[in-house]
This record gives C-alpha cells, structure tokens and sequence, in this order.
C-alpha cells in the first residue's frame, strides 16, 4: 500500500520548491500518491511589503493518511509559530536552533531539515501548474509554462531545474576559487538590530573579496552583484562583468571553479549558494554554520570553515595545493547531496523518519519506500 499525502499549499514561494518538488518526484516514480489543496488566502506579488516577512508564506502542511500532519518550515529564522507548531504532529525546520527550540512546549515534535535551495522538476509538473492560481496576469502565465514544462521543447531551459542544478565532481578544472555575492541595503531594514547585523555582513564580504583579490590573483573570481547601493558604497567590490551575477551566468561559472565560497545569509540563516555547491559536488569554504541540518555534514570533510579574510584565505590555499582533500570534499558533497539535499531525497527523509515514529501499521508501509 503506497503512503497517501495531501500538501496543503499557503504559497508558492521559491523557498518552498524544494519540498513541492521532492513530493512530485516521489509520486510521480510512483512511491506515494499524492494530491494538493489550495490553501489560498492571498496572491503572490514580490513588491507586497510583507513578502519577505509574512511567516504564512514559507510554510506547507502535509497530511500522511489522512491523520498525521506534518509541517515544513523554510523561513530563514530561527522562530517558529507556536500556533502552526501545535497543531502539528512532526514539524521540520530548516533553520534549526537547538537551544531555542529546547525552550518550545512540543519541542520533540520539531526535526532538523536539509540544506535550501530554489529548485524545481524538469518533467512536467500538473502541482506547479495548480499553484499558478497564487498568480495573476503575466505571472500566472510564467507558471503555467513552467508546469507544462514548454521550456523542454525550447533551447533556453528555465535555470532552476533540478537537472541545471547538479553535477558529478570534475576533477579536471583548474583549482581556483570563487565568492560572488550580494549586498544588502540596511536602509530597507526596519529592525535597528537586524540593521547592524546587515552592516556587519556587507562589510565581511567586501574585506574577503579584497583579500581573495589581492592574494591568490588570477587564482580567485568573485565579487558582488551590481545594484545601486552596492555601486554607491562598495565600487571596488563589484563583479567585475555586471552580467556575470545574472543566474544563468553564474551556474556556468560555477561548473568551472570547484572550490566554493559560502557565507551566513541574513538571521544567520544557511545560504541558498550552500546547498547549490553541493549540488554541484563542490569544495566548499564557509563561516561556521549557524543552524543545524539533517544528516552528516562536518567541517573538515564536507566544508573548511572560516571567521575573518585571513583564515578564509588560509583555507583556499589549502584546497587549492591539497588536490586530495579537495577532490575527497568534492566526492563527500556529492554523496551528501544525494542522501540529504536532493528534492526526493530530503522529503523521503522526512517520511521515513514520521513514518518511524507512528503505530506498527503505519510504520509497516515505511517499507514499502525503505529499500527504493
């Protein structure tokens, strides 16, 4: 008997992606059925003010057999919404705080989650094509292509596609290093706090770019993407090719490079660019990770970590004349990719793990998906 599943739409936020597409995928190899409500209470605009705040809009519900409901959390904080979370049977946070989870009444209820990032099905997709009702005009077009999938019959193929966005390790590049990013513009913070600690972030990446620069030369490529603010307060930080930031562009970029440069988003959250250099079987160089994730993933055998420019670039060279560790990083980044950040295989994880915690029956036709 296959686990029946019903998602509970709010939104169709990139962060949520991740998730819509590993269920989509598992139902579609055919390991559970699947079907989608519409919990619809407001169209999708990225100017809407709220957007970016509005803890709704990163949140899915999902309900095994009819009776276990299990929430999954993809805002970049730490909080979690007390309401959402006792009303939950199993919750997964993406950005997990153990010590301010520890302090929550139903804290057992709460799991650590997969590395995020924005990435969608490359099949057709008929549940991204019944999200596109959170859209209106042109935007509700954009998705209904997107879940028809017409771009598999174009030559340009939307960027965000699980298959644009993982690789095998290449050993063959050319051990350099690479750090594109962006800034912030802490006038469009309204928290005095969370202000600061904009400010803090833009300046730690302008002093690494400036130290990778000047170090390691022709061995280094980076820089931040071209936008008014960071024009105006960080000229010498600039990417040096404006178009080189555009998505596509960078992916191309990234194939080539295989050691990788991560740093905290903002509310300490682990970055999008993160879980994409896993994906692509990266080298990866990044702060000391703030919130906890599923699986293993240690410093020193998926990642080198760093706290000021000299240590970051102490930790480049490193990669760069260790071709051993290097390409060891690169295979263990593929393999934790496969096991625990891939669309299918982060929410099969979460499956097995509610399906463990529940009554014999139930957790009978765990086996069913243990051995796929």
């Amino acid at each position: 008997m296959k686990i029946d599943c019903e998602i509970i739409a709010n939104s169709d936020v990139e962060h949520l992606q991740q998730i819509y597409t590993g269920f989509s995928r598992l139902h579609r190899e055919g390991h559970l059925n699947l079907r989608q409500t519409i919990a619809h209470f407001d169209r999708l605009d990225r100017n809407t003010p709220n957007r970016w705040s509005d803890y709704r809009y990163f949140n899915t519900t999902v309900v095994i057999d009819g009776e276990i409901t299990v929430t999954y959390d993809m805002h970049d904080w730490n909080w979690i919404d007390e309401e959402i979370l006792n009303r939950s049977d199993f919750y997964f946070k993406r950005s997990y705080d153990a010590d301010y989870i520890a302090s929550l009444d139903g804290s057992e209820k709460v799991f650590p989650l997969g590395l995020n990032f924005a990435v969608t099905s490359a099949e057709r997709d008929p549940f991204k094509l019944k999200r596109a009702t959170f859209y209106e005009g042109s935007a509700w077009l954009k998705a209904v292509l997107k879940g028809l999938r017409i771009d598999n019959y174009l030559s340009s193929r939307e960027t965000e596609r699980v298959d644009n966005l993982e690789a095998f390790p290449d050993f063959t590049c050319e051990p350099r290093v690479l750090f594109m990013a962006r800034m912030w513009d802490p006038g469009k913070v309204e928290s005095k706090s969370q202000r600061q600690a904009v400010e803090a972030i833009n300046e730690s990446r302008a002093n690494c770019i400036a130290l990778l620069r000047r170090e390691l030369g022709d061995r280094f490529y980076g820089g931040v993407s071209h936008d008014e603010y960071s024009a105006r307060h960080f000229p010498k930080a600039l990417l040096t090719d404006a178009q080189s930031s555009n998505k596509r562009n960078y992916l191309d970029i990234l194939k080539t490079f295989p050691i990788c440069v991560a740093t905290v988003g903002l509310n300490g959250s682990n970055g999008w660019k993160l879980a994409e250099y896993v994906a692509h079987s990266k080298a990866i160089i990044t702060e000391p990770l703030v919130y906890q994730v599923s699986g293993d993933f240690e410093a020193g055998s998926n990642y080198l970590e760093f706290n000021d420019p000299h240590s970051l670039v102490e930790s480049a060279v490193r990669l760069i004349e260790d071709p051993n560790l290097r390409e060891a990083m690169m295979v263990n980044n593929f393999e934790y990719y496969h096991s625990q950040v891939r669309p299918d295989a982060l929410v099969l994880n979460s499956l097995k793990l509610v399906l463990s915690n529940v009554n014999a029956d139930v957790s009978a036709r765990n086996e069913l998906i243990v051995n796929r």
